[in-house]
């Protein structure tokens, strides 16, 4: 199951604001009253559910798109 675990403001390469969600896979162990664990397999989406993908210098891009990403501080 994937959870919501971060969301934050991008500047796209054409000059908007978007919203970068980023989910991560986790398992409930149900014996333990709901308690949950993060997986591992983490990824992000804009909050219209496109997919994006990171990029190794900490830059994001819309995939399947030349639209790039940089996260707001």
């Amino acid at each position: 199951m994937d959870e919501q675990t971060d969301q934050f403001d991008a500047l796209g390469s054409d000059g908007e604001a978007y919203t970068v969600v980023k989910y991560q896979a986790v398992l409930r162990n149900r014996n333990y009253g709901g308690f949950m664990r993060p997986h591992g397999f983490t990824r992000y989406a804009l909050v219209d559910g496109s997919r994006v993908e990171r990029l190794d210098d900490g830059a994001f891009r819309v995939a399947g798109t030349d639209l790039m990403l940089r996260k707001i501080f």
